[in-house]
């Protein structure tokens, strides 16, 4: 099970979202 890649990934949707928000 690869969950930290799944994090990692989720981490920067969640970043990039709020970039695209600013």
């Amino acid at each position: 099970m690869r969950y930290r890649v799944v994090l990692e990934f989720y981490l920067l949707l969640h970043l990039n979202q709020r970039s695209c928000f600013r």
